[in-house]
C-alpha cells in the first residue's frame, strides 16, 4: 500500500519549491524543473480542496455552499 503524504506535507513542499523559484541565481533548467513540480503539486492540492468543498456542501443541511 502506498504511503500517501498528507495535504500539509505537500503544501509545505510547494511553499519550499516556490521559495527556491524566487532565487534568481538558479539555472533556467532547474527553475523549469521546479516550476513543473510546483504545477503538479498545485494541481493535486487544488483537486483535493475542491473535493473537500464538494463534501462540505453536500453535508450542509441547507444545501447552500459555504464561503471559504
Amino acid at each position: 500500500m502506498e504511503n500517501k503524504r498528507s495535504f500539509d506535507e505537500r503544501l509545505n513542499e510547494l511553499n519550499e519549491l516556490v521559495s527556491k523559484l524566487q532565487d534568481e541565481s538558479i539555472p533556467f533548467e532547474e527553475s523549469m524543473e521546479i516550476y513543473n513540480k510546483c504545477k503538479k503539486l498545485s494541481d493535486e492540492l487544488k483537486k483535493e480542496l475542491d473535493e473537500a468543498i464538494t463534501k462540505v456542501s453536500l453535508i450542509n443541511e441547507n444545501n447552500e455552499e459555504e464561503d471559504f
